[in-house]
């Protein structure tokens, strides 16, 4: 498939033309900076039509094709042929339209050569100066250009375009009495005969590309203002078998690659003399032969950073890993070991499990495409049936995935389409970032406030807006594909909406290069409207929102205006975060306190000298972010105490002691998550747990009375309720999830034994610390 095109126009500038040559020289110029900026290694010709004198190959060869005059070289666009499309001006000159297209078709064809390029001629005029050859000449003509590859666009404009509809609708335009009208006809006439020739040419010659087009010149300046979009083409990654226990199926693997990137320009520092040079030499190539681009160079120098002043030689240059502020260096095979790959490529199913098991938010990079291999017989129907297999069962599959010999291996999970397995890279344990949130204990919502969510989710569906747009659409496989380019982008879907900054950048580059002294002109609204929210559709949708803020009552949002790090105390406790509760009468909505999702105690400055019983999280916190020392066992010693003195306190399990008790329970939890000190929060549990639920041995000696009902309400609380720290919170941690769980369910622990009463020391030993006052 041909990534460049080479594109050549033959421009009418005849007298008739005048009224429209302005339009088309700045749509061009627009255009060809889009070229530099989106495709630099096009190329591009120009010819004109209707020039006072004759200048191209074919006239100089022959006798003919008169008043035709090639504009430049054909090549990459640059600025001095942006720069040359302003000076064009109507001339006097009359000229044959088939006699520039073999001009240009000749032009086009000795500077394509054998490339693998696409090839388009493009004619621009409005019929009513230039004439047509014979009859006898087209045949040939088509032939040439179908031969070629060329395809050839006719691009209409006044009178032509007139032409065209009045022909279209079979009127007969020769007894009007508009005669730039009738000598368009005359011409549209021969280029309609030439179109047939070559669509019949295609059709013996089994060529299923359209090689021949005709538009009005408001089409094509419509198209040339499009935003950019960026064009993909799929590429095969890997071409083998996917070992499935033993037995190979041959596959393809399909990835969607850019033809370029989004932003291909390259920034390059040069001084002014340089840039002096570069100038001269676009001007004047011949008294400048020197390639530009070797006027940039870049040097490298290795040095020791002891003795910056002196080279190190390439043979005492070595490659090196840094190791934090270290150098380790690495020669030979400890380098190669560094690069972990595979022998050969690979492709290698594991299993499967439920596509539940595998959330999407894991998915890393790009989606590719997994189908059967055409060339092996049988293979497509096998990849299929694999797929609505996976499909009926709701399951994905697990493999290994490396596309090339030495590349390192990937863990991918398998999706089934309809023809076709989707395939996305999977994170390692390492790489999965998980952050541990404690759950919000708030009442599911009611059936009033689900119905008025509804009834707004429907009143802002942006599919049903864009459908609404259309009159008759009413079909749902008409929903969308009959939708206007507006109506789809109201859609808000990637494929229908540019990208605002990189269409801002380009209009920018566009505006320096065109205008350089004018300032850069506002953002049109044309290509940010669609990142701004309807207004007619919110306005028919109020009704819906005011029932679901009458339905769903909100307290107002806390500012936190202080930036603080994680280990620092968060906002001030006397504003927790705000949360829906259940009010004392039916239905309503009251804003009740809740623990925050993050630390809760309040950054003052300051850090404080103890964990204070009257503001225990605040201070706590405080403390354990002293950037001073590291206090994080003395601060989580002392909200133990802190926590066993408010329990103590405590009457019922409901009561404030005990509910501040419980909060600093949960701070110290989480705070031992964080610092990885999982044993002192364990050790807490289990003194808590010998407390409240004692023994019989320790009852009957008249310990604490039991308090069940404490345990019961630390048990049922929804982040206490996970007993224990267990490695997967803490990797320090001898514990599994289940066992830290099954401490909170278990009985209590045995009676333990009364330690031997140390025997009394010989009355014969000698104190060594006797002397010491």
């Amino acid at each position: 498939m041909a990534t460049k095109e080479a594109l050549y126009m033959a421009l009418d500038v005849s007298e008739s033309m005048c009224p429209h040559i302005a339009e088309i020289t700045g749509s061009l110029q627009a255009h060809l900076c889009d070229k530099v900026i989106h495709a630099k290694t096009d190329a591009f010709g120009l010819a004109l039509m209707g020039t006072a004198a004759t200048d191209n190959e074919c006239a100089r060869a022959m006798s003919g094709y008169e008043h035709i005059s090639i504009m430049g070289e054909m090549g990459p666009v640059k600025a001095n042929r942006i720069e040359s499309v302003c000076s064009i001006q109507v001339e006097d000159g009359q000229a044959d339209a088939i006699d520039a297209l073999v001009v240009v078709s000749d032009a086009l064809v000795r500077y394509v050569r054998k490339l693998k390029w696409s090839k388009r001629i493009m004619l621009v005029s409005d019929g009513e100066t230039v004439t047509a050859s014979a009859d006898e000449d087209l045949s040939d003509i088509a032939t040439q250009l179908v031969e070629n590859q060329i395809r050839l666009d006719i691009v209409t404009i006044g009178s032509l375009s007139r032409a065209v509809r009045a022909a279209t609708k079979g009127r007969d335009v020769s007894t009007g009495g508009d005669l730039g009208l009738q000598a368009a006809a005359e011409v549209w006439a021969s280029l309609s005969t030439l179109r047939e020739r070559m669509l019949s040419i295609a059709r013996d010659k089994d060529i299923n590309t359209p090689l021949v087009g005709v538009t009005t010149w408001e089409h094509l300046k419509a198209k040339w203002a499009e935003p950019y979009k960026k064009h993909v083409r799929p590429t095969a990654s890997y071409r083998g078998p996917i070992n499935i226990g033993g037995k190979h199926l041959p596959v393809r693997v399909w990835k969607k690659v850019s033809a370029s990137s989004s932003v291909p320009i390259k920034f390059k520092s040069i001084s002014k003399r340089t840039a002096e040079l570069l100038a001269t030499a676009e001007d004047d190539p011949e008294n400048n032969p020197a390639d530009a681009a070797e006027m940039i160079m870049t040097e490298t120098r290795f040095h020791r950073a002891s003795d910056p002043d002196t080279e190190v030689p390439p043979d005492m240059r070595v490659s090196a890993y840094r190791y934090g502020a270290d150098l380790i260096p690495l020669t030979g095979p400890a380098e190669e070991g560094m690069k972990y790959g595979v022998a050969e490529k690979c492709f290698e199913l594991h299993g499967f499990v439920p596509q539940s098991a595998v959330p999407r938010h894991f998915f890393l990079g790009t989606t590719d495409v997994v189908v059967g291999d055409d060339a092996v017989a049988g293979a497509r129907e096998a990849v299929q049936a694999l797929c609505i297999a996976m499909d009926k069962a709701g399951t994905g599959a697990i493999a290994r995935y490396a596309p090339r010999a030495k590349a390192a291996p990937r863990l991918v999970f398998l999706l089934p389409g309809l023809k076709c397995l989707y395939m996305n890279q999977l994170p390692f344990k390492d790489e999965v970032k998980s952050l541990l949130w404690p759950p919000l204990a708030v009442p599911p919502p009611t059936d009033a406030q689900r119905s008025a969510a509804a009834a707004l989710v429907d009143a802002l569906d942006l599919d049903a807006a864009a459908r609404r747009s259309l009159p008759g659409a009413d079909k749902e496989e008409e929903r969308i594909r009959d939708l206007p380019p507006d109506a789809r982008a109201s859609l808000r879907r990637p494929k229908d909406i540019p990208n605002p900054v990189h269409q801002r950048y380009f209009e920018l580059l566009k505006q320096k290069m065109l205008h350089p002294e004018q300032p850069p002109p506002p953002p049109p609204w044309s290509l940010i409207r669609h990142l701004q929210p309807d207004t007619g559709l919110f306005s028919a949708a109020q009704h819906a929102l005011t029932a679901l803020a009458e339905a769903c009552p909100v307290g107002p949002m806390l500012k936190h205006s202080a930036k603080r790090m994680w280990k620092e105390p968060a906002g001030d406790s006397t504003a927790p975060a705000a949360t829906r509760q259940r009010g004392p009468e039916a239905g309503a909505l009251t804003v009740q306190s809740l623990p925050s999702l993050e630390p809760t105690g309040a950054h003052s400055g300051a850090p404080a000298l103890q964990v204070d019983s009257g503001r225990p999280v605040e201070t706590f916190w405080q403390v354990l972010g002293d950037k001073s020392s590291d206090r994080t066992e003395e601060a989580i010693k002392q909200m133990e105490a802190v926590t066993l003195s408010l329990l103590a306190q405590a009457a019922r399990p409901d009561d404030a002691p005990a509910a501040k008790a419980f909060r600093c329970l949960r701070e110290l939890r989480r705070a031992c998550v964080q610092e990885d000190e999982p044993g002192q929060y364990n050790e807490l549990l289990e003194a808590i747990k010998k407390l409240w639920l004692p023994d019989a041995a320790a009852a009957a000696a008249g310990a604490t009375p039991s308090r069940e009902a404490f345990w019961a309400a630390l048990a049922a609380d929804a982040e206490l309720s996970a007993g224990k720290i267990s490695h997967v919170e803490a990797e320090d941690s001898p514990l599994s999830e289940e066992e830290a769980r099954a401490f909170i369910r278990v009985a209590a622990p045995a009676a333990t034994p009364p330690a031997a009463a140390a025997a009394p020391p010989a009355p014969d030993e000698k104190d060594d610390f006797e002397d010491l006052e």
